[in-house]
């Protein structure tokens, strides 16, 4: 029977059960100037329309009954009724003006509010004459649903609540003094007609009044919504997945609307300087990295809570090495070639400014498109990295494990607290017998008989697993990359590099062939870093 192997990366760099705490994007919510009038606008425009449709087929319906039942009491009516209509032709035409016309968010609350408000007027006087004793329902329909569907400011749903609440009573009290046949309808019942206008708007201001409520409601959950959404002067959207030491959102910076990757650290009450030590570590020690195989870091900064940390980088489109390989199996030799001569610069900076990343792994290597050149990579995640200089023993906790042990020096492994550039040189090795034969080179039940083999076992031959011809002198590579001691390796990233660009290849692997391959092996949506 065979073992099960524990392989976590199996599934890509961000599968799902690695489950982020998820913060839910409600556009409605937005403040970011002209992204909040579009929305707002859209959201009114949708509005305005949906009530103009409603209304109109409550008006073919009222002409409907007009022409086929004896409903209509006097000439006066069957004059008037038709005049219904004028409420679907605003809002129609309002809908059309406030969909292309204003462009800022005050605009567009003032063309809808003054749509509304005639609506509203309209309603009204409708409801107080041919609704006699009857509460205002197309009125009081009007102001929830406005309520409940548009997201604007408290003052506005208070000028448009007031006017249909104040449109009512007084329409009606005019409608019974000067129409003699209005006045007949609502006295057709025993209670008197003042008793009646003063329950029907009674029930008119309260149905206002509950509007405004929902509407401040709805406007605070907004806010603590967008409050719980923006990190300095990024606003998250999504999740994206879990990097070392915390979860990673993307965003957009509230200005400038550049898409990044935040990365916020996870709070550690246990350990909570120690962990923000690692975390301002990472951050200042991928800031100082400049290489254009590196992922850059643009900002860092405190939540208004003043518990969270967060730094922002680049946003990239593509896949990762672990689920382009899972996905379409290994790379070509010229590929994986072409792919870890980049990583092997960006590397190399990184020792040369005394930072090893000490997790070196498929996921970590991501494949991207930077201003039309394809395959191009980025070094990512550098939570585990150590300045090569003094580090603060607390920090460091000698004689811990750092790393992936599917991609684990030796010396790592062990705990060794002296540790060099070539233990990310071992890890690369094992990067790159995973994309030219599709697994990492030592695999197991368990992490702990991973790292036993990468400690006391020969790895095997990368020509010997893989599916696909390896070159000889690319097979070589590979195999002293993972030399257990550091002495058998290569001694620096630009000696592996140097050695790579001598890899005798029939058809090298460009930026072209890159292209063309992606066109044909588009990336999912949400593939992104």
């Amino acid at each position: 029977m065979k073992r099960p192997t524990w392989n976590p990366d199996a599934t890509g760099r961000r599968d799902p059960g690695l489950e982020a705490p998820r913060i839910t994007w409600d556009a409605g919510g937005s403040t970011l100037g002209a992204d909040a009038a579009s929305l707002l606008r859209r959201r009114a425009a949708l509005l305005l329309g949906l009530l103009a449709a409603l209304t109109a087929l409550i008006v073919a319906l009222d002409l409907l009954v007009l022409h086929v039942t004896p409903a209509v009491r006097s000439p006066y009516e069957a004059a008037a009724w038709p005049l219904e209509g004028i409420v679907p032709i605003v809002l129609g035409l309002a809908a059309a003006v406030v969909l292309r016309w204003p462009r800022t968010v005050g605009g567009v609350e003032a063309w809808t509010c003054g749509a509304l408000v005639l609506a509203a007027l309209g309603s009204a006087g409708w409801d107080a004459v041919f609704q006699p004793g009857v509460p205002p329902g197309r009125t009081n329909a009007i102001l929830l649903l406005v309520a409940a569907v548009l997201p604007w400011r408290v003052r506005w749903q208070v000028l448009l609540a007031g006017a249909a609440a104040l449109a009512y009573p007084i329409l009606a009290a005019l409608a019974t003094e000067q129409l003699p046949w209005v006045r007949d309808a609502w006295a057709a019942t025993p209670e008197p007609i003042r008793d009646r206008v003063i329950r029907s708007s009674v029930s008119a201001a309260l149905v206002a009044g509950a509007s405004v409520a929902v509407t401040w409601i709805l406007q605070n959950l907004r806010s603590q919504l967008r409050k719980a959404q923006r990190l300095g002067n990024y606003v998250i959207e999504r999740d994206l997945g879990k990097g070392g030491m915390g979860d990673v959102y993307v965003a957009r910076h509230a200005w400038i609307r550049r898409p990044v990757a935040v990365k916020v650290m996870r709070p550690d009450p246990a350990r909570g300087e120690e962990t923000l030590g690692r975390f301002e570590r990472e951050v200042q020690l991928s800031a100082a990295l400049t290489h254009p195989n590196t992922i850059t870091v643009f900002d860092f900064g405190r939540a208004a809570d003043g518990d969270t940390f967060y730094y922002a980088m680049e946003y990239l489109d593509g896949l990762d090495l672990q689920r382009l390989v899972d996905r379409n199996g290994p790379l070509l030799p010229e590929r994986a070639v072409y792919v870890l001569r980049q990583a092997c610069g960006s590397l190399g900076e990184a020792h040369r400014r005394g930072v090893l990343h000490r997790d070196v792994k498929p996921s970590n290597v991501f494949l991207t498109e930077r201003g039309g050149l394809y395959d191009y990579v980025k070094i990512l995640d550098f939570g585990l990295a150590k300045d090569l200089g003094p580090v603060d023993q607390e920090l460091t906790r000698a004689g811990q494990v750092f790393g992936t042990p599917l991609y684990i020096a030796p010396e790592l492994a062990r705990g060794e607290s002296s540790v060099e550039g070539s233990a990310d040189i071992y890890s690369l090795g094992c990067v790159a017998f995973f994309a030219l034969a599709g697994r990492p080179p030592f695999e197991g039940a368990s992490p702990y008989e991973v790292v036993a083999k990468h400690l006391n076992q020969p790895p095997p031959r990368v020509a010997d697993v893989a599916t696909g011809p390896v070159p000889p002198a690319l097979a070589e590579i590979v195999e002293r990359c993972l030399a257990k001691e550091p002495r058998g390796r290569f001694g620096t990233m630009e000696e592996l590099d140097a050695a790579l660009a001598q890899v005798p290849l029939a058809t090298p692997w460009s930026s072209e062939r890159a292209r063309d391959w992606w066109a044909a092996h588009p990336p999912a949506t949400g593939d992104a870093a």
